[in-house]
């Protein structure tokens, strides 16, 4: 435990990473196809009534939920792998 934990959690965090926007984007087209409820719904619902602005609005809150999910694994990472050596890109 003292080894495999600490040397597996970067590739945890990072496939938690990934599956987070995986299942956000998944969710969205399921909403927009067979929802009665849900931001994919309403964002298709108000594409077919041609109303921009709160269709636009409705794209902006997703983006901003995607981007606090990012942000919040981000500070999980640095915490749980404070130890690992970073790259920036």
């Amino acid at each position: 435990m003292k080894v495999i934990f600490p040397a597996t959690t970067p590739f945890i965090i990072t496939a938690v990473r990934l599956g987070v926007s995986v299942a956000l984007t998944t969710l969205i087209a399921a909403e927009s196809t067979g929802a009665v409820a849900g931001l994919g719904m309403r964002i298709r619902s108000l594409n077919n009534s041609f109303e921009v602005a709160p269709m636009l609005l409705y794209i902006i809150l997703i983006g901003i939920i995607g981007m606090t999910c990012e942000k919040v694994i981000k500070i999980l990472e640095r915490k749980l792998t404070g130890w690992q050596e970073k790259r920036e890109v």
